[in-house]
């Protein structure tokens, strides 16, 4: 299938490069990171599937595709991360409504990204989404940290390797 469709090979090449990178991190990060990296490599599939679905073969325009795709890669995420990466830690009230924010701030930087790529380099738009996506990682994982789970002890959330 990915011979069959030009650039998809680039998504899903992401794909394992995160995930790649998830497993070094497990190494100096620790477990929740790489479990945050697995969890995006997954929402990253959602992201890029949904968006190539609605553009290519529904017809919607790309920016108006990965809008719907990354929303539904943030509920993909936000439950896969609170059933494993985060497991034994609450979110913090209205945490899907912290982490859609979280996610929220990122989405600007990667919509940005995936115009200016698509539109100004001419990169295809989904290698565009995909680049897009990536920009946004480390950032997520920083403030998902800090603004949407906490440990039930009360203490604060540290970067880095999990208790």
């Amino acid at each position: 299938m990915a011979d069959s469709v030009p650039g998809l090979q680039s998504g899903l090449s992401l794909v394992l490069v995160m995930t790649a990178a998830g497993t070094i991190a497990h190494r100096v990060a620790g477990r929740r990171f790489f479990r945050f990296a697995v969890v995006g490599a997954s929402g990253t599939v959602v992201v890029l599937g949904l968006t190539y679905i609605l553009t290519d073969i529904i017809g919607l325009w790309y920016p108006v595709s990965y809008a719907i795709g990354f929303i539904a890669s943030v509920a993909n995420n936000y439950y896969l991360n609170s059933i494993w990466t985060f497991r034994g830690q609450k979110a913090y009230n209205l945490g899907f409504v912290r982490f859609l924010t979280v996610c929220g701030i990122t989405w600007v930087l990667n919509e940005t990204v995936v115009i200016i790529l698509t539109e100004v380099a001419g990169l295809w738009y989904l290698a565009s989404a995909a680049i897009g996506i990536a920009s946004g990682f480390v950032t997520n994982y920083v403030l998902s940290l800090r603004f949407v789970w906490h440990r039930q002890q009360g203490s604060k959330p540290r970067i880095g390797r999990a208790a």
